[in-house]
């Protein structure tokens, strides 16, 4: 299988969310207990685990979905109700090491985002910052660039110079100093199938970056999103949570991307395929030893191919799944410029970044996704849990 995540245009530089170039007869890598390597990795489970809707929005853009501003988060939550979002992405402006915001320009001259950020906190919500995509993960030659990700081709070469790269973002966006803002690493395309560029082990330099940097940050809140086939991760995949064990990275939460499998999925199953990756990957890292928490981004509407769309109907299959297991810890989807029909059913382009390409209401996919932090893992729609005691309702 080939996942193929077109480019999403922006100031004339290519985004995406989810694409990795790997063969679908390539067969899901099963571990054993033998192949366990470092120690568990775990979340914490002193504090009660939180259950968060968090969809993604291409920072870059500027124009209007459903009468807002694409990109003004604060906005976007007044009239979607959407309380958490997970702000796309980061890559390193000329290639030099240096943080940026794909298509917008570097951190260090942002107070924009910086604002909103706290704007959202004050009204009970927050962001996730996440890293790379489908532009910055793969070279020229696979459609990528021309900016980056900061540890593939973007110019940090050394550990020291991509943890420092991270902090900044840490510095720049933590409105609360003793709260770090939780961030999230988009690995897809070349930079998951062919990580070794110029000799370095960019997936090792990464995880080892990642774990220096936690523990400067104590309470830093790391994520994974990795693309997967329909029976779970690949070998690639495999390979990046072993190297996070290895280097005891505390990753808080693997977040999969179900989606632009190349086969034809039919109407109103699609909440079925990825109900199926969701738990052959929880299987995987079962056997991994690693104990984080899953998250699943689904790509609503159409897909890259035709024959691939997520519906309205396939969003509740996925809801209801998730509320039901325990590990799932995340929902989210690509993204929210796309959240309402205002494109039709035939658009030119499926992966419109303006709408879902599908007949609904603006937001139909938020309001489906936003009960997931309204229960507790565990806990069914009633507000009971097994054993039909209480639940209380405050996880956001």
């Amino acid at each position: 299988m080939r996942h193929a995540f077109l480019a999403l245009l922006s100031i004339g530089i290519v985004i995406g969310l989810a694409a990795s170039i790997k063969a679908q007869s390539q067969p899901a890598w099963q571990p054993n207990t033998a192949d366990r390597v470092g120690d568990l990795v775990t979340f914490d489970r002193g504090e009660r685990a939180t259950r968060t809707f968090a969809p993604y929005q291409d920072m870059s853009l500027t124009g209007t979905s459903a009468g807002v501003t694409q990109n003004n988060l604060p906005a976007i939550s007044a009239a979607s109700g959407i309380k958490h979002f997970s702000m796309a992405f980061i890559s390193s402006f000329g290639n030099a090491c240096n943080p940026e915001w794909g298509g917008v320009g570097p951190i260090s001259g942002d107070t924009t985002f910086t604002r909103d950020i706290k704007e959202l906190q004050e009204r009970g919500g927050d962001v996730i910052i996440s890293f790379g995509g489908f532009s910055a993960d793969n070279t020229v030659a696979d459609g990528g660039g021309p900016d980056f990700e900061l540890g593939y081709g973007g110019g940090c070469t050394t550990v020291e110079s991509l943890q420092a790269a991270y902090q900044a973002v840490i510095d720049r966006y933590s409105i609360d100093s003793h709260r770090p803002v939780a961030l999230d690493f988009d690995i897809e395309g070349d930079a998951d199938s062919f990580p070794i560029l110029d000799g370095v082990n960019t997936v090792d330099m990464r995880n080892q970056a990642l774990a220096a940097l936690a523990k400067a940050n104590p309470g830093l809140k790391i994520s994974y999103t990795l693309p997967v086939a329909e029976t779970g991760f690949l070998s690639s995949e495999i390979d990046i949570l072993q190297s996070a064990m290895k280097f005891k990275v505390p990753v808080a939460v693997v977040n999969i991307m179900p989606f632009d499998f190349g086969a034809p999925i039919s109407p109103g199953q699609f909440g079925s395929v990825v109900k199926t990756a969701a738990t052959g990957s929880l299987n995987q890292m079962r056997s991994l030893g690693m104990d984080s928490a899953l998250g699943i981004t689904v790509l609503i509407g159409t897909n890259d191919e035709s024959d691939e769309t997520f519906l309205l109907s396939d969003a509740r299959a996925v809801e209801a799944f998730a509320e039901k297991e325990r590990r799932v810890q995340r929902l989210s989807f690509w993204e929210v410029s796309r959240d309402n029909g205002s494109c039709g059913s035939a658009p030119p382009d499926l992966d419109d970044n303006n709408c879902s390409s599908i007949t609904q209401g603006n937001w139909a996919f938020s309001h489906i996704f936003e009960a997931f932090h309204r229960h507790r893992p565990g806990c069914d729609v009633d507000g009971r849990d097994q054993d039909d005691r209480d639940c209380d309702d405050h996880n956001h």
